[in-house]
Formats: structure tokens, C-alpha cells, sequence
């Protein structure tokens, strides 16, 4: 049966497992003082625990003699001096070094984490060193969401580089969700390229079963020139080869042999597109689907000229003012169960005139029909959502969710909807969302100079000016 004592040294409550002898001692675990355990029945406590007396030579007991300068015991209790713990050095010296492994641990990380390049930044190394504009799908990820890709895999089947996943699907004797991971293709004036990364490691002799393929030789390293795919770039003839286990470059034919023997090299001393992206890269490359490209004279938005331009020129004079000082664009979708997340990025070389159209954001008559439903929004707006959108309910929750901010010489917007609603609409969205629907790259703005056959405009154009 447990007792409960108070030490009448710091006062400390002990609870005792069982009940002591009196007279016997009790160390106090809290100030380490002895004292003799009381009689709990009296109260009272003993001086000592009794003593059998010792027997004298005749027999006869005899008094034990107290000690030399005691006059009887001492009630007061004593202090036991605590014993000191003994430090094992060789514990103490690990436990430091695991420390200072696991900081170094944690600051590698860290800065590998701020400092890390997407994936498709290594796949735009094989690009033309002179491409100036790109698109993106994140296949992997769009195979997560297997309801999604219910509604839109008839959307893009047709198109160019799902076409090209398929022959080398074919080649590999499997199927585009289980091996596709990523493509890029990008075009310059020097021609264009599609680059796939695949989910594993595969035998770079697969490219010997594209269709038509033969072996030539570049630089020391081995391509293959193969029979054109229906539908990208025109379905002319191809190079294909393969720059590590992991990818697979497929290009025009006709791209000069300079050119080529730089790509098949990684392009290392060219100013490839990834070191003229800064932060517009970073940003837009993050997305699902995406596409950006440099702006110059020859693919800047442009205002309408002619009487025939002048249907939608609210919109395309919108883009082309809001645009003009842009150094790039770029367009993404993030794809979410829930949602999906839009951004329009504008790039400029001055981080000032990013700060100054976020200011002019904020007073837009757009903002205006946001908050006041009697207010029609601009006609620019209303352009933008029959042409580029094509559905009233979608436009309107993009509307409806309309954000912008300024990061650095970023300008931003940025919007979503939710995903069953964007199903609805997506026949029409997904070709402007992966790229083009024919051969070449996504052309010009309306009005603008240069461009290709067949190619998605830049959806969602222009800040809200």
C-alpha cells in the first residue's frame, strides 16, 4: 500500500510504494536530504531504528557506547552530495558531428531547392539554339487526373506531338501514359524540334524501329533519319536521336548541319533559349500545359491595320498596348482536381514597369464589373471570351476569380475555374493550351507579322490595363 511523506528539508511530497519502518531512512529525490521515516500511526519520529545490544564476554549485554563528541543523533537531515555524471566524449563528439552533418544536410538542400532548374530546361538544351518561342506538356502529370484525360485525349490525339509520343510508343512496345513524361518543342528561324523525356531509362536502339529509320553519323555521335509523322511539321521527313537514356529528340530534316551537330551536343557555347528566358522560364515552365515565347518585331501583337482587322480590334489593340514593352510572354494552366489554375505572364527587362502595371490593374474597369454586377466589363474582356475562350460559363468564373501581382519583372494574372466546369469547354481550350493544331509554330497574334500555318494564339493576352 503506497504512503504519501513530505521531506522536512525542501518540503517535497514523496509517495512511497510502501510503507517505510520507522526510524528507517528516506532519501528525498528532490534536494537529496536523509531523513529518518516517522512512525505514521503517532506521528512521531524515532531518533534511530532500534539496535540489539551486544553481548559482553561473560555473557551479559552490554550498552553500546556512543560515539566520540555525540550527545545522541542528529535530528536535522542530511545532504547526500549528488555523484557527478561521468561525460562520455566519444557520444558527446557524434552527437556534434551528426549536428553539423545534418546543417550541411539542410543548407545543400535548401539550396538546391531555390537554385533547381525544371525538368524541361534540360530538354530545351536540344532545341535550335536560335528558337525563340516553346510549348509544353507535362504528360505525367496530365495521366494522374484519368477522367480529365477521358474528356480531352480526343481533343489532342490529332495533334502533332501526341502523334509523335505514339511511333515512339509504338518503337518501345508500349503506351504514351505508361512511358511519356514530358515534351517540349520549340521553334527558331533555323527550324523546329520536339524533344520527349521518357518515365525510365530505355535502350537508345529503339530509334532504329521508328518508322523508315536509318543510321547516319554527326559529330561522332549516331542519329536517324526517319519517315515523317502526319502531322508534325508538316509530316516532311525527320531526324531523331537520343541524347541520353532518358530523351528523345525529333527534328525537321532540313535543319543545317551546323545547327544540328550543336544540338545533338547540347548546344554548350550557344545562346540557347533557357539563358534568354530569366524568370518568365522559371515561372511559366511549371504548369501542365504551357507555352511563352521572346517577343521581337517579328511576333509582337500588333494592332489592326485594316478595315477586315478591325473585327475583335478591341482586343487586339488591348494585347498590343499592353504588351509593348514586354520583353516576353507566357501562358500556363496547372491542372488540379478541384481546379484549374491560369496565369498569364508578362516579362520586362525593367522591374519598374511591372510594379507600374500592377498599380494600373487595380483601377481597371474590369475590377469595376467584378464588384458591381449591373456594370458590363470592357469590351476587350468580352472579345478575349468569345474568341479565345469560346464558353460564356467559363469566362465567367475566369472573370469572376481574376487576380494579378507584380514579382519582381514579372507582371502576372491569374485566374481559375473549376475543372468540371472547364470540361465542358475544353474541346476547344486544349488545342490552345498544347501548342498547334498543324505544322509549324504557334503564329503571330492576330495582325502581327511572321507566323506559321495552323497555330493556337496566345490565350489570355495582355494585363488588365
Amino acid at each position: 500500500m503506497s504512503v504519501e511523506l513530505r521531506c522536512p528539508d525542501c518540503r517535497a511530497k514523496l509517495r512511497l510504494p510502501e510503507e517505510p519502518e520507522p526510524g528507517s531512512e528516506v532519501e528525498c529525490p528532490e534536494c537529496n536530504a536523509i531523513f529518518p521515516a516517522p512512525d505514521l500511526e503517532t506521528g512521531d519520529t524515532p531518533d534511530a531504528r532500534p539496535k540489539k545490544k551486544a553481548k559482553g564476554g561473560d555473557g551479559k549485554p552490554t550498552e553500546a557506547k556512543p560515539k566520540a563528541g555525540a550527545k545522541g543523533k542528529d535530528k536535522t537531515p542530511r545532504k547526500r552530495k549528488a555523484k557527478k555524471k561521468e561525460t562520455n566524449t566519444t557520444a558527446l563528439i557524434a552527437v556534434i558531428l551528426g549536428a553539423v552533418v545534418l546543417l550541411i544536410g539542410i543548407v545543400v538542400l535548401l539550396a538546391w531547392w531555390f537554385t533547381r532548374k525544371p525538368a524541361s530546361y534540360e530538354m530545351m538544351k536540344y532545341l535550335p539554339a536560335d528558337s525563340n518561342q516553346a510549348v509544353g506538356v507535362n504528360v505525367g502529370h496530365l495521366y494522374k487526373y484519368g477522367e480529365f484525360v477521358k474528356k480531352v485525349e480526343p481533343s489532342y490525339r490529332d495533334l502533332g506531338f501526341f502523334k509523335a509520343l505514339e511511333a515512339v510508343g509504338t518503337a518501345m512496345n508500349s503506351n504514351v501514359a505508361a512511358f511519356a513524361d514530358y515534351t517540349v518543342e520549340g521553334w527558331g528561324k533555323s527550324g523546329a524540334a520536339l524533344v520527349i523525356r521518357t518515365k525510365q531509362e530505355f535502350d537508345p536502339e529503339i530509334l532504329k524501329k521508328l518508322p523508315g529509320a536509318q543510321a547516319g553519323q554527326s559529330g561522332g555521335s549516331t542519329f536517324y533519319s526517319i519517315s515523317g509523322i502526319p502531322k508534325l511539321f508538316g509530316g516532311n521527313p525527320l531526324k531523331a536521336f537520343a541524347p541520353n537514356n532518358r530523351m528523345i529528340v525529333l527534328c525537321e530534316y532540313n535543319i543545317a548541319g551546323g545547327t544540328f551537330s550543336q544540338m545533338m551536343a547540347g548546344n554548350p557555347e550557344g545562346d540557347i533559349l533557357p539563358k534568354r528566358l530569366g524568370a518568365l522560364g522559371k515561372q511559366v515552365t511549371r504548369g501542365t500545359f504551357w507555352q511563352f515565347r521572346v517577343l521581337d518585331s517579328s511576333n509582337r501583337w500588333q494592332e489592326p491595320t485594316t478595315s477586315k482587322d478591325q473585327s475583335g480590334g478591341d482586343f487586339m489593340r488591348f494585347a498590343a498596348t499592353s504588351t509593348a514593352k514586354g520583353a516576353g510572354e507566357g501562358f500556363k494552366a496547372s491542372l488540379g482536381s478541384r481546379a484549374v489554375r491560369f496565369e498569364y505572364v508578362l516579362w520586362f527587362e525593367n522591374s519598374d514597369i511591372a510594379s507600374e502595371l500592377y498599380k494600373a490593374s487595380k483601377t481597371n474597369e474590369i475590377h469595376k464589373a467584378i464588384d458591381d454586377s449591373s456594370l458590363d466589363p470592357p469590351k476587350w474582356w468580352k472579345e478575349f471570351a468569345e474568341r479565345i475562350i469560346g464558353n460564356k460559363k467559363v469566362a465567367g468564373e475566369l472573370m469572376m476569380n481574376l487576380g494579378a501581382k507584380a514579382s519582381g519583372d514579372l507582371f502576372i494574372i491569374k485566374s481559375e475555374c473549376e475543372t468540371i466546369v472547364l470540361l465542358e469547354a475544353l474541346s476547344g481550350l486544349i488545342q490552345k493550351m498544347t501548342g498547334q493544331t498543324n505544322y509549324g509554330p504557334p503564329p503571330a497574334p492576330p495582325g502581327g507579322g511572321g507566323g506559321g500555318g495552323g497555330g493556337a494564339n496566345m490565350p489570355m493576352p495582355g494585363p488588365m490595363r
